[in-house]
Order: structure tokens, then sequence, then C-alpha cells
């Protein structure tokens, strides 16, 4: 699948601009959101965080084997889009064009200057050995963007359907540290109850911290 992040509608492309998009597959056009001039830097991320969440829920849900993001419109906005995408593994590609000059004839014989931009191809924000080096280290790290896409969303549906556990959460979150012993009370659908604890640890903290920030 190909996104198209520009304001330019994939209907406008020429025909080597369309060839060059058919390995990918289906097209899909995303209008580039505006950015007003007087806009700050938390008013550029927010546009950009909103972008990014829908390119990662159809990247979520794509089957196919390629999937990339054509990004084009405002430089500080694009910056943004483009490295999280980077952060994601998703492929970034901008449309180079070339300017050909075309004359035109006029009925007196006389020319007049012309031009028009004709697609090249396609160029990638980032070349691929900086992709597999990332890789490498998400490999290393032994997570993929997907799979925390996938968590993250399943942490916000879990606090949309248990929204008393959350808040309690939120409330206390700040007693859940080394020493804290945390207790588990389970009934099952049978009547049975099953009950145990544990003492927190330093790398449990740690790992309840990068937990409180995905929520």
């Amino acid at each position: 699948m190909l996104i198209n992040l520009t304001n330019r509608g994939n209907a406008t492309w020429g025909k080597k601009q369309r060839e060059a998009a058919s390995v990918y597959g289906e097209i899909l056009d995303f209008p580039m959101p505006p950015v007003a001039a007087h806009a700050d830097e938390a008013e550029t991320g927010r546009i950009a965080d909103l972008v990014l969440r829908r390119i990662r829920k159809v990247f979520s849900e794509s089957k196919d084997e390629r999937f990339a993001v054509v990004c084009q419109g405002d430089f500080t906005l694009v910056w943004r889009i483009v490295d999280g995408l980077r952060q994601d593994g998703i492929e970034a590609l901008a449309p180079t064009f070339e300017r050909v000059t075309k004359p035109t004839l006029k009925p007196d014989g006389t020319t007049v200057p012309g031009f028009s931009f004709e697609f090249v191809r396609f160029r990638s924000y980032y070349d691929k050995e900086n992709k597999k080096e990332d890789k490498q280290e998400e490999n290393a790290m032994g997570f993929n963007p997907l799979e925390m896409m996938q968590m993250s969303g399943r942490l916000s549906t879990f606090g949309q359907q248990h929204p008393r556990v959350v808040a309690f959460f939120k409330e206390n979150g700040q007693e859940l540290r080394q020493g804290t012993v945390v207790e588990f009370r389970m009934k099952t659908p049978e009547g049975r109850e099953l009950v145990t604890n544990l003492r927190l640890t330093p790398e449990d903290e740690e790992t309840i911290n990068m937990f409180k920030k995905m929520m």
C-alpha cells in the first residue's frame, strides 16, 4: 500500500508516477493538513501526532508486503512525520520532478518560453543502511514498532472498558514503587478464588513506568 500524504490526489499523477507507485499496490490519498503561519512547535507536533496515528492504524491493519508513505508539505510538519515513520520502520518517500522547457509556437512564427515539471522517481527520506541499522537495533532490543503500536492500542481499549481500574492507578500510581506489595485476587466464573502477591523490585518499577507512558 502507498499512502499519498500530499496536497495532490493520485488522480492527478501522470503515467510514469503511477507506474512507479504500482509496486506498492493500492494508493490511498491522505490530504496533508495545513499548518498556519503563526502555529508554534506544540501545534505542529499535535498535527503530526494525529497524522501518525492515522497512518499507524492503516499500517497495523494492512496485509500488503510493501507499505510506504509519500510525504510532502510544510517543512517542519514533514520533518516530524518522517521522523515518526522512520522510528516505526515505515518507508517514507518524496516524489522528485525535473523542470523541462517546452516553448510554445505562436501563429506568427515566434516562440514563447514555457516549461513543465515531469516526474522522475520516488526518493526515500532515509537510506537503506540506516534502516538496516535501525532494524538490527530493534531486534537487539527484542521488540518491533508494530508490536508496540498494537500493545498501545490494547492498553487504550483496556482503559475505555475498565475506567475505574485506570482511575485507581492514576490516583495511587505513585505507590507502585520498590518494596510495595501488590496482591492479585481473581474469582473465576465457577466461583473459585485465587490469590497471590509480589513485592515490587526496581526492575518492576521501571516496567510499570513504561506502561504508564503508553497509557
